[in-house]
């Protein structure tokens, strides 16, 4: 049977992480949309894709950081090993989810969606499905080592 204070921690995660969701998706869509003008139907480039992922992802780590060590986890450890630990849990979670996220932009074929005067191209869905991979690996791995 699930602990209660797992249901509690994945939902405070969950809420955190919708707040690194919406702190990295806005970074990534600033980024991919503003600085390298891919909309419509334009597919994004590799250098687009790697940039804005990187960079979106950092932001979130940061605020991921902050919030699940002090709200979450409640870590009362030297901030320095959480910080560590946190980063390697990031860089193991996100080499993959990168990865997926560039093959999927390479090689699938996702049809645009237009959600009232809102369009999600191919590449931005890519990138939500990356966070999403990202999220549920990165829960597990900092619940049973990071914050442990």
């Amino acid at each position: 049977m699930i602990k209660k204070q797992f249901i509690l921690q994945a939902a405070k995660y969950g809420v955190v992480g919708v707040l690194n969701t919406l702190v990295t998706f806005v970074v990534i869509w600033f980024l991919m949309r503003i600085v390298f003008g891919v909309t419509g139907d334009i597919k994004a480039s590799d250098t687009a894709i790697w940039v804005s992922n990187l960079i979106g992802f950092v932001a979130g780590l940061v605020n991921s950081f902050l919030l699940n060590r002090r709200w979450t986890f409640k870590s009362d450890k030297n901030w320095k090993t959480d910080a560590f630990k946190f980063f390697g849990a990031f860089v193991v979670c996100y080499i993959p989810q990168l990865v997926l996220v560039w093959a999927l932009n390479r090689y699938a074929h996702i049809p645009t969606i237009q959600i009232d005067s809102t369009t999600l191209n191919a590449s931005m869905i890519c990138q939500v499905t990356g966070m999403v991979f990202f999220t549920a690996m990165n829960f597990l791995i900092n619940k049973y080592y990071t914050f442990k």
